[in-house]
């Protein structure tokens, strides 16, 4: 159900995509597409394997719209099979082999100028034009509101601040400043922070090093599986050609 987040919103454009040679009704991406969108309004139909259906089948009822009808339509695509692939078949090549196969399939010619991956490419391209533009009113009116909000947050820190001869840069200096001091307090302790009932801020900080990290290290036993064999042979190779005093860092 991850996909639901992707698709519910009602600007987003779904791409219910379908092997022609299975059942379109029974689509297990279609009937998703169908929750949140039901009268097939902002969904693609995209089917694929369309090269590969039964011989005497086609899937000119769907692509139409007869079968189940969407908006915005149908696209039909060929895409590179296994073979295609192993044998290096680049894309370039392969986008020609499907233009040429809508082209001069008997069913599917007429469909010719609205099949392939470049027109999906291209109709998906001007489909997010039109949304953007259906958008931008209520986007606009959306920036508009939260300038308006933000201002008038910054209208409440000023008066906050004081009207005391500072200007803007200066009273931001001051929040900065006093913001500062009171982090530095609460850290290495002050006036202002004293608790009777419970460890706070830097002291509880400090407690957590000197207490309980340090007991949790000294119950860790570095060399529990490390024999006294390995360890000499860890130092010696460490130390190389030189005979040092302590055991090297790299040991």
């Amino acid at each position: 159900r991850m996909i639901l987040q992707y698709i519910a919103p009602e600007n987003t454009i779904i791409l219910a995509i379908t092997p022609a040679n299975t059942d379109i009704a029974n689509s297990d991406a279609v009937q998703i597409a169908r929750e949140v969108d039901p009268k097939g309004d902002r969904t693609v139909g995209v089917l694929t394997k369309l090269d590969i259906m039964d011989r005497g089948t086609d899937a000119v009822n769907v692509l139409d719209g007869s079968v189940l009808p969407l908006r915005l339509g149908y696209v039909g695509v060929v895409n590179r099979s296994q073979h295609d692939i192993h044998v290096g078949t680049s894309i370039r090549e392969a986008l020609a082999a499907e233009a040429k196969f809508f082209q001069r399939h008997p069913r599917y010619a007429g469909f010719a100028s609205r099949m392939g991956t470049a027109y999906l490419a291209k109709r998906l391209s001007q489909l997010l034009a039109e949304r953007i533009r259906q958008a931008l009113p209520e986007l606009e009116a959306t920036v508009l509101e939260l300038t308006q909000k933000t201002a008038a947050e910054l209208r409440e820190l000023d008066a906050a601040l004081g009207a005391n001869g500072m200007n803007e840069g200066g009273r931001v200096l001051h929040a900065i400043a006093d913001f500062t001091r009171h982090f530095y307090d609460h850290i290495y302790g002050g006036a202002d922070v004293c608790a009777t009932s419970e460890l706070v801020t830097g002291a509880r900080i400090h407690h957590a090093f000197a207490h309980v990290f340090g007991e949790t290290i000294d119950q860790v036993s570095v060399t529990d599986e490390l024999s006294d064999d390995t360890i000499k042979a860890a130092i010696r190779s460490a130390m190389g050609t030189r005979g040092l005093l302590y055991v090297p860092e790299g040991a």
